[in-house]
């Protein structure tokens, strides 16, 4: 019984220690978050004053420097990406590529992605950026429109989406209902087949 008690005694003093300091450890992390907090706020708040009074920079030169900076990094961005594609001797330029009948145009994006973006892993935001058109193959023109009717409404070229669709259902995969779904679905198609014509260069 003896044992029992002393037992019980020293685990209620572990708890107790473990507990002091666990409050502590708690109390000092938020006193801590909150000096900073507050830190930061005077700061930003003597800088903003700072930059309003008259002695301090103009607000003109602030926005000014601000956009030169935003500028700044955005050609280094398209700097960075046209040395990669002259690194791998790929042209700037969009590309045409041909495809259910129809001209598409494969852009930057698409050059600088295509070996290392699978379609699983694109949203339709940037296969919309990296594929584009299509155009009719004959007279140019913006095929959306036509893109449903299967040819050209100005020309009468003939197009070859629904026997892709065809295609595509006889070999038991599914196809979107709604048009608009079935646009980005070819699209998407487009991205495949032209990431295996590329890849094979």
């Amino acid at each position: 019984m003896l044992i029992k008690h002393k037992t019980k005694e020293v685990g209620l003093w572990i708890l107790k220690k473990v507990s002091d300091h666990l409050i502590a450890a708690v109390v000092t992390g938020v006193l801590s978050v909150s000096a900073l907090v507050s830190y930061i706020t005077i700061g930003y708040q003597k800088t903003l004053a700072f930059l309003l009074s008259s002695y301090g920079v103009p607000v003109w030169v602030t926005v000014g420097c601000s956009i030169s900076i935003v500028v700044f990094i955005a050609l280094l961005i398209n700097k960075t990406r046209a040395l990669r594609a002259m690194e791998r001797g790929l042209p700037l330029q969009n590309q045409k590529f041909m495809f259910a009948g129809l001209e598409w145009s494969l852009t930057e994006n698409f050059l600088l992605n295509y070996d290392s973006l699978y379609t699983k892993d694109i949203s339709a935001g940037f296969l919309e950026t990296a594929v584009r058109g299509p155009s009719c193959p004959k007279c140019k023109k913006d095929a959306n429109e036509s893109f449903y009717k299967d040819k050209c409404i100005y020309c009468s070229e003939p197009f070859a989406v629904k026997a892709l669709l065809k295609r595509f259902l006889d070999a038991g995969l599914s196809i979107p209902v709604s048009l608009d779904r079935q646009f980005e679905f070819v699209r998407k198609e487009v991205y495949r087949e032209a990431q295996a014509e590329y890849r094979k260069k």
